[in-house]
């Protein structure tokens, strides 16, 4: 029996797959208990060449394939911008993801401490108190969300912790303001051609419903990532970027030690 009603999605392409091994070993490690780990795979790049059988061998960990093709009639606009395609994709998790709450993992970080994803059973919904949120979202949740009351500060991280009623509030949200689902309100804002260059966010969308929902926590939570010189590690949610130029391998063992030092080398 589960401690929490948990998946773990992690979204990843070919372009990043010698870190999938690294980020899936990490959240082996230092995640909570789940029912299942998700690796939501982006099968309209294809780059390169993967053996999904061999990852699963290398790391020990198993994972269920859901490529992004499968969870929506994406439009032509959306596929061009893969990278807001992988955004939609996070906020359809209720797809793909038969659980209440989904953690949403980019596959190119590493998780090095305890994310501290509930309290008290309470899913929790992390901001950035360092950071404001970026004036360039603010214009599709006003137009097709209706929302003009923003957060101090800014919902995007690497990570994030979708409950799954709230996923379902937000799609409600934007048909009933624009008339329109999710992804078609986004593909009208792109080919409307009147928007910055950066868009759309999702951890900027599902925040702000969220944030007005009983059922989530609202912590504060500077992001320790573990690139700044001396970083804490008693505190929670380590987070490390799988760097390009790195020797992973040793990267990857200094990150761990931290955490786990009796399962270093594996």
């Amino acid at each position: 029996m589960y401690m929490h009603d948990l998946s773990i999605a992690v979204f990843s392409f070919s372009g990043h797959q010698h870190l999938l091994p690294y980020c899936l070993r990490s959240i082996y490690k230092n995640a909570p208990a789940c029912r299942e780990i998700i690796l939501v795979w982006d099968d309209y790049i294809d780059w390169y060449p993967i053996d999904f059988d061999r990852l699963r061998r290398a790391t020990k960990v198993d994972f269920r394939l859901v490529p992004q093709s499968s969870i929506s009639e994406w439009p032509d606009s959306i596929i061009r911008w893969g990278w807001i395609k992988q955004q939609l994709a996070k906020l359809h998790c209720t797809e793909y993801s038969t659980t209440q709450n989904t953690w949403i993992v980019d596959g190119d970080v590493l998780i090095t401490g305890d994310p501290e994803l509930f309290v008290d059973h309470d899913p929790v919904l992390r901001y950035d108190a360092d950071l404001v949120v970026p004036p360039c979202y603010k214009p599709f949740m006003q137009r097709y969300l209706g929302i003009d009351d923003f957060n101090a500060n800014t919902y995007v991280g690497s990570t994030g912790l979708f409950d799954h009623d709230i996923c379902r509030v937000l799609e409600s949200l934007c048909r009933s303001r624009s008339g329109m689902n999710l992804v078609a309100a986004v593909d009208h804002m792109i080919t409307s051609g009147s928007h910055a260059d950066l868009p759309f966010s999702e951890f900027e969308c599902y925040g702000h419903v969220a944030r007005h929902s009983s059922r989530c926590k609202i912590k504060s939570h500077n992001w320790n990532y573990v690139e700044s010189k001396q970083p804490d590690w008693s505190l929670p949610i380590q987070i490390a970027w799988a760097q390009e130029g790195d020797n992973l391998d040793i990267r990857y063992k200094n990150l761990m030690r931290h955490t786990h030092p009796e399962t270093v080398d594996h």
